[in-house]
Formats: C-alpha cells, structure tokens, sequence
C-alpha cells in the first residue's frame, strides 16, 4: 500500500510538472515517452519477440512524431483516429460482456497489437491536442484526474464494501462495488467543478455526461487489459511502478476515456 501510494504521488506529481511547465516540447516528450513504454509493454502482451518488440515501437513512435508535428494546425488525422479508437472502445463492451463467447479475440496476436496502436496512439496524440487549446492545462488535468479519481475510489471502495464480483473470468479482483465506488468518485469531482465554476446549465449538463461517460469507459479499458493479460499470462504488463505494475496497467483507463473525452471537447468547441 506504502509503494502504491508513494509511486502515485511522485508519478502524478511529475506529470502536473510536465503539464504546467512553461517548457516548449517538454509535454509532447513526455507524452512520447511514455507511449514508447506503454507500446513495450503492449508488444510483449501479443507475445512478441525482441525483433518484433523494437519494430512496433519504432513504428508507433514515427507515427506519434509525424503526428503530433501536424496538430497545431490540424485535426486531420485526429478526430478520425480517435473516432476509430472510440468505436473499438464501444465494440468492446459486449465483448467483455459475452466474455465466455469471445475470449478467443483477445487472444489474437495481431487484431490485439492492431487495436493497441489505435488505442494509444489515439490517447497520446488526443492529450497533446488537447495541451494545445488554450486552457489545455486544465483539459489534460481534468482528463487524468477523473481517471485517477475513479481508479482510487474503486480501489478504496473495493478494498473495503467490495462483495460482488464485477467479471471474475476477466479479473477475479475487481468488484462492482469498488465500479460503483469509481462512479461515484467522479459524480463528486464533477459536482465540485459546477460548484466552483460558473458554467450554464447546459454546461453543467454536459460536463455530467463527459465525466460520467469518460468514467464509465475508463472500467472498459481496465478490464480489456485485463483480459489480455489473462491470455499472456502475466498478472501486470510490467514491473517499471512499484505497487502498480506497468505503465498500462496505470494508464488502460485513460486509454479509454481519452478518445470519448477529446470527442466531446472538440465537438464543443465545433459548435460553439
């Protein structure tokens, strides 16, 4: 618990320093970075040798750099990344659900390293676009903080009223009460910012549906990782945070929540 609590701090810490640092390129390298880590670790879920290993990350992080070049100026090759990594997101929901049908999928080499490019390339080109709007500091922070808001009240929530299991074939350890604990972590987060902040009531409506919904998906990208992970075999994706395991294991819900949460902003922001 002691180095659960320690990483998280010292981890979130830095990541507000990468956010908030008036240092021109220091968020995108970040960002970088850590989609070089996560699409390592990914690489060695699907089962790849070291060959393999280098080239998909290689290849991932041509792509991010090519990418994240272009977003100052355009949307282009976002907004239609993101609606794929959305979708799949969508089309994993009853995957999860009819696990006993469909495990086979996420056993899958290739349709799994696949959806994992779209997922995090999506995820970190979607937080370097968001960086750039003009209050994207706050955008990127709301984003991270509702997941780590959900993943540390369903963690508590859990540990202390979890009774009944939320999909024990997938991870025998997550309950829907610590689900509903997350849910409700959110629910206050966003009852504090209509609280704090002047918003419309349509404003107000809207920032529900957004954290009501990036929270809800942050449960389907826990439980996706999850699954692959049982069909690797592995209990974490890594060893790199002490208390944590690997980086996805850390980030599987934002991976999710990022591309329904940078839709929403930049619908918004279309109409007005």
């Amino acid at each position: 618990m002691i180095a659960r609590l320690t990483t998280g701090i010292t981890a979130g810490a830095l990541f507000l320093a990468a956010i908030f640092l008036p240092v021109p390129g220091l968020f995108v390298l970040v960002a970088g970075a850590l989609l070089l880590v996560a699409a390592r670790e990914w690489s060695q879920l699907c089962g790849f040798g070291p060959r393999l290993q280098v080239a998909y990350v290689l290849g991932l992080a041509l792509i991010f750099i090519f990418c994240s070049r272009q977003l100052d100026s355009s949307t282009a090759v976002l907004i239609p990344l993101v609606v794929l990594a959305f979708s799949l997101w969508i089309l994993a929901i009853p995957l999860l659900v009819f696990y006993r049908k469909s495990q086979a999928i996420f056993s899958n080499t290739w349709l799994v390293a696949i959806s994992g490019a779209v997922f995090m390339l999506s995820a970190s080109l979607g937080l370097v676009w968001l960086k750039t709007l003009p209050d994207g500091e706050w955008r990127v922070t709301l984003i991270v903080g509702l997941v780590a808001v959900a993943d540390t009240f369903a963690y508590v929530a859990g540990r202390r009223f979890g009774r009944s299991k939320l999909a024990a074939e997938i991870s025998p350890a997550k309950t829907k009460e610590g689900a509903l604990g997350g849910l409700i972590g959110n629910l206050v987060l966003a009852g504090v910012l209509v609280a704090l902040i002047d918003f419309s009531p349509l404003s107000n409506l809207l920032i529900f549906v957004v954290i009501l919904g990036a929270s809800l998906l942050s449960v389907v990208g826990d439980l996706t990782e999850s699954a692959i992970k049982r069909h690797s075999g592995v209990k974490d994706s890594g060893d790199l945070l002490p208390g944590h395991g690997g980086v996805l294991d850390r980030i599987d819900g934002l991976l999710a929540a990022t591309p329904f949460f940078v839709l929403a902003t930049f619908l918004s922001l279309s109409l007005g």
